[in-house]
């Protein structure tokens, strides 16, 4: 498989770190939880071992562009099929010190009724560390050998996901529907210590994606030179 250029990718960050998304829905490059912090996802360097996070709708008749919304660093990836449209929505929560950071992706169905795969697949430490997978309800937790105070979690409300699998040694992988005006969360963070899983109803998750929106907008303005 070819690489993605990287022009093809939308960046998002928490002013500590970023992350570079592709235009067919996959994160494929994240330092975490800093920016000079070991990757946890680097497919864009090496496919194979690197580590993504992919959410994309099934199929390959979709078209893909990807657009800010307005005076935000959230990053708007739409697909487009002859029935079907849908918004992929990513970004960083804005952490206050001590709190978790998490990456957050949001999958929107405008149009149609739309299977998706949904894949988290981290290479912690630079591909380096064998990965370890710690299985709750609704979340998986991922850590490596080399440190093991360092540990990421993926919380999610996928709707009726089926064939999902958590795979040791790999990471966590499914498959869900979703109709017209529903919606799927996921949640990558890294939690402090004793930190409860998140909340990712639908109302908690809009809430934080106001929020988001709302500190981008008020950085903007403060930040603006004129």
């Amino acid at each position: 498989m070819a690489y993605p250029p990287i022009e093809d990718h939308g960046i998002i960050g928490d002013l500590s770190t970023i992350a570079l998304v592709s235009t067919n829905g996959t994160i494929d490059f994240l330092c975490f939880p800093d920016f000079d912090s070991p990757t946890c996802f680097a497919a864009l360097l090496d496919q194979e071992r690197g580590g993504y996070f992919a959410l994309r709708p099934r199929g390959d008749e979709y078209s893909s562009k990807q657009m800010y919304l307005p005076d935000t660093n959230i990053l708007l990836t739409r697909f487009l099929a002859e029935t079907s449209l849908v918004e992929l929505i990513d970004f960083m929560t804005i952490s206050e010190e001590g709190e978790p950071q998490g990456l957050v992706r949001m999958a929107h169905v405008i149009r149609g009724t739309v299977e998706f795969d949904w894949e988290c697949r981290p290479a912690l430490n630079y591909a380096r560390d064998q990965l370890r997978t710690v299985e709750g309800d609704n979340f998986v937790e991922f850590a490596g050998h080399s440190d093991a105070k360092v540990r990421f979690r993926l919380s999610w409300n996928l709707g009726n996901a089926s064939a999902m699998r958590i795979e040791k040694g790999s990471g966590v992988a499914g498959r869900f529907t979703l109709q017209q005006d529903q919606w799927a969360y996921s949640v990558f963070e890294y939690p402090k210590d004793n930190e409860p899983q998140p909340n990712t109803s639908h109302e908690a998750m809009q809430l934080l994606l106001e929020e988001t929106q709302s500190y981008w907008r008020a950085w903007k303005q403060s930040s603006a030179i004129w």
